[in-house]
């Protein structure tokens, strides 16, 4: 299945009623830690410009999307995205926490994704006791590694680890090629 990366130009609630009257396969980019790729896309991060936004949409939804869009909506321009990846480390002291951190990378992952990772688990019951700020722990979860796939599983992994606490995902990195309104109708 294709995925685009659309780029809109035009206020959010414009954009937001757009996506609840065309409800579908999309991810918006502000729920992912995206890698910037200019130095345009750093000036709009630096001044919170609110007139862009990148929507992650399968084929059939961006089609739809872009049919649908008035006049306060513009599409810049349309990617196909290819694959992604992203670098992640973790973390964390409290046994449950750590447990959510396991199975956001380790259960369930979606289709076409590979997570290259390093875990590791200690316990020091030694350390039992030891307060909450002290250098030592009775628990620690660390995990490292590099998640890469095809989207949208790669989307939607970004997605997840972004939502998790103690967990520190470096920018997507998205291979892209130049798209079509036309390649859409393909």
């Amino acid at each position: 299945m294709r995925w685009y990366e659309l780029l809109i130009d035009g206020p959010e609630d414009a954009l937001e009623a757009l996506l609840q009257k065309h409800p579908g396969d999309a991810i918006r980019g502000s729920e992912l830690r995206l890698a910037s790729e200019s130095f345009t896309d750093r000036v709009l991060e630096f001044l919170h410009a609110q007139s862009h936004h990148v929507v992650f949409a399968s084929a059939a939804h961006a089609r739809e999307l872009t049919r649908a869009m008035q006049d306060a909506l513009r599409l810049e321009s349309l990617r196909e995205v290819v694959e992604g990846r992203f670098g992640f480390k973790a973390e964390a002291y409290n046994p449950e926490i750590g447990a959510k951190i396991h199975d956001a990378l380790n259960s369930g992952l979606p289709d076409g994704i590979m997570c290259v990772d390093l875990e590791k688990e200690e316990r020091h019951p030694e350390n039992k006791g030891v307060e909450l700020f002290a250098p030592a722990h009775d628990y620690v979860y660390k995990a490292r590694g590099t998640i890469v796939g095809t989207p949208p599983g790669i989307l939607e992994m970004n997605r997840r680890l972004v939502r998790l606490d103690f967990v520190h995902e470096e920018p997507l990195e998205l291979a892209c090629r130049p798209a079509s309104l036309p390649s859409l109708e393909a």
